[in-house]
């Protein structure tokens, strides 16, 4: 099978980062909804309920991935 070009690669990456980071958004709601369901008052379920639609507007946005800082000094 011939390697795709560095671009094609990129995109591939890209867009299988987006896919992982939008279906780990969707287990954390998840999560958060089987929370809520065994929450001892109605403030938490509440607070894990927003918590849980919040993680599932995330999961809609497109993914950015984190990396350090090269301007910042290395802390010693």
């Amino acid at each position: 099978m011939p390697a795709l070009p560095p671009e094609r690669r990129s995109a591939v990456s890209e867009s299988d980062y987006a896919r992982k980071h939008s279906l780990q958004c969707l287990r954390l709601a998840a999560e958060c909804r089987d929370l809520a369901a065994i929450a001892s008052t109605t403030e938490m379920r509440a607070r894990v309920l927003r918590m849980a639609d919040l993680w599932e507007e995330l999961a809609d946005q497109p993914a950015v991935e984190i990396r350090p800082d090269d301007n910042q000094a290395d802390p010693e």
